[in-house]
C-alpha cells in the first residue's frame, strides 16, 4: 500500500505530469515566440514612423530655408533698385540733364524720395526757362 502508493506517484510524475509540463513547455515557447514577433515588428513600425517625421522635418525646413532666402532676395530687391534709380537719377541731375524722365513706382520711402527728385527736377527745368527767358 505505502509502496503501491508511493508507485503510484511515481508513475503519475513520469507520465502524466511529465506530458502536461512538456505542452504547458511549448504553448509557453510559442506564445515567447509570437512577443518577440511582435516586439520586432513594432520596433520595426516605431523606426519607419521616426524615419518618416526626421524626413519631413528635415525637408520642411530645406523648404523654410529656401523660402526665407527667396524672401530676402525679393525684400532686398525692393530696396536696392529703386535707390539704385534714384541714384542714377541724382547723376543725371547733376550732370545738368534735366530731360531724363523718372520713373516712379509705389509710395514707400523710395517711391516717395524718386517723386521729390522728380519734383525736383520740374522745379530746375522750370527755374532755367525762366532764367532764359528773362
Amino acid at each position: 500500500s505505502r509502496a503501491n502508493q508511493m508507485e503510484e506517484l511515481r508513475s503519475l510524475l513520469n507520465t502524466e505530469l511529465l506530458s502536461n509540463s512538456e505542452q504547458v513547455n511549448a504553448v509557453l515557447t510559442r506564445l515567447l515566440e509570437i512577443n518577440n514577433k511582435m516586439a520586432l515588428a513594432t520596433n520595426q513600425q516605431a523606426e519607419d514612423q521616426y524615419n518618416l517625421a526626421f524626413d519631413l522635418v528635415v525637408g520642411l525646413l530645406v523648404i523654410a530655408t529656401a523660402l526665407t532666402l527667396l524672401f530676402a532676395w525679393l525684400l532686398t530687391r525692393s530696396i536696392t533698385v529703386p535707390i539704385s534709380q534714384a541714384l542714377d537719377a541724382a547723376e543725371e541731375i547733376a550732370e545738368g540733364n534735366l530731360t531724363r524722365p523718372i520713373k516712379v513706382d509705389g509710395n514707400d520711402e523710395a517711391g516717395r524720395l524718386l517723386a521729390a527728385m522728380t519734383k525736383m527736377q520740374d522745379k530746375l527745368r522750370d527755374t532755367l526757362q525762366r532764367i532764359a527767358g528773362s
